[in-house]
C-alpha cells in the first residue's frame, strides 16, 4: 500500500526530526560545563528559557500548519510522549559516556 508507506514514512521522519532535536539540545547542555550538571551549575536563565522554548517550538513543528511543506505529520500523543523520553535517556547517556570533565580539556603538547 503505497499511501500506508508514504504515511510511515512522513510519521518515521517526524519522529525522526524531534528526538534529534530533543537529544542534540540536552546532550548540548550536558556537556557545556566542565562539571557534571548539578543545581548549582546550570545555564543562565536565559538560555534555559530558550531552550525550553526551542524544544517546545520543534516539537509543536510536526503538528503546525507548515508541518506538509516540511514533510512531517503530527506525531500520536504515545509516540512524542516516547520520543521525550528516549531523548532524554541518549542525553543521559551522553554524560554518563563522556563526562563533561574529559570535553573539551586543553593538553599540553
Amino acid at each position: 500500500d503505497v499511501a500506508g508507506m508514504a504515511t510511515f514514512a512522513a510519521l518515521f521522519q517526524s519522529g525522526w526530526f524531534v528526538e534529534s532535536m530533543w537529544s542534540q539540545t540536552l546532550v548540548v547542555h550536558m556537556l557545556r560545563s566542565p562539571h557534571l550538571p548539578s543545581p548549582r551549575d546550570h545555564a543562565a536563565p536565559a538560555l534555559c528559557v530558550l531552550t525550553v522554548l526551542g524544544l517546545a517550538l520543534v516539537t509543536w513543528l510536526p503538528a503546525s500548519p507548515i508541518a506538509d511543506a516540511l514533510g512531517l505529520m503530527p506525531l500520536p500523543a504515545a509516540v512524542a510522549t516516547t520520543t521525550a523520553a528516549n531523548a532524554a535517556a541518549v542525553a543521559s547517556a551522553a554524560a554518563a559516556v563522556y563526562p563533561p570533565s574529559s570535553c573539551g580539556e586543553i593538553v599540553p603538547v
